[in-house]
């Protein structure tokens, strides 16, 4: 990715064919980032039979330290603020298809290409899948089997290293970029609509109620964070508008009334 800019477009060729490369190379960061998340909630699994010489049982969870490695990798090259770290010269390099203008579907679209919007993308596919229902459900379930007494994930342990890595740069700096300050307020809705959502949708979704606390939970931990940023005298407009919208959209969504089932 570094030197892509470098490598195309060749002479006389249009820059269009340096955007095609770069959405290459991010749909296999992409596939390698989602391939990341099966190891986090997940299960190996197996077809071997009772009595099969190295045999394994059916299901088997996938060990707590193994799916915080995996984690680690997503912390460090999708959630942190420096994990899309592209240069402006390659930004602008990522010229358009002067010819897609004639094509008869489709309106029009940003000749230059939309960096935050894309970053928000790939982010938001991977939190989505480590929030999956399905997935949340199944380490509710190892963990009420014993799992973690086994080593195996909790629940509570998918809220906290997400909070943790999506809100690693509040605390101590001045500034928080832009793209980060996107992530953040996207995490903090996530977690504002699964503590709102009607209980008994939460019940035909397959997925546990804890999960509803847990998510008022970090929101409250969200809160004194950003509580204390705003005391800083050295924030950034930008920094400080972000910190001050968050604090609202908690407040709203903590004191509100949600009509659960008897």
């Amino acid at each position: 990715m570094h030197k892509l800019d470098r490598v195309f477009p060749k002479n006389d060729q249009e820059y269009y064919e340096e955007r095609l490369s770069f959405a290459t190379i991010m749909r296999n960061y992409v596939r390698a980032a989602t391939l990341a998340t099966r190891y986090i909630g997940g299960a190996y699994t197996s077809r071997s039979h009772r009595g099969q010489p190295g045999g394994a049982p059916p299901f088997a969870p996938i060990p707590r330290t193994t799916a915080h490695r995996a984690f680690t990798i997503l912390a460090n090259h999708v959630f942190s603020s420096s994990a899309f770290a592209f240069s402006p010269a390659l930004m602008r390099d990522l010229g358009s298809d002067h010819f897609g203008d004639f094509s008869p579907v489709g309106g029009a679209q940003r000749p230059d290409f939309p960096v935050l919007q894309y970053i928000g993308a790939v982010q938001d596919i991977v939190l989505n899948r480590l929030f999956d229902p399905y997935s949340l459900a199944r380490i509710a379930d190892f963990e009420a089997e014993g799992g973690h007494s086994n080593g195996g994930m909790r629940l509570s342990d998918i809220f906290e290293w997400s909070r943790s890595a999506i809100w690693d740069d509040a605390q101590g700096r001045s500034s928080i970029p832009a793209a980060h300050r996107e992530l953040q307020r996207r995490f903090t809705d996530l977690m504002i609509l699964i503590q709102a959502v009607p209980s008994q949708q939460i019940t035909l979704l397959g997925t546990p109620r804890e999960v509803q606390a847990l998510a008022r939970y970090e929101l409250r931990l969200i809160g004194r964070q950003v509580a204390v940023d705003l005391d800083r005298a050295d924030l950034d407009v930008g920094t400080r508008a972000h910190l001050e919208d968050v604090k609202a959209r908690i407040g709203r969504a903590l004191s509100a009334a949600n009509v659960q089932a008897i």
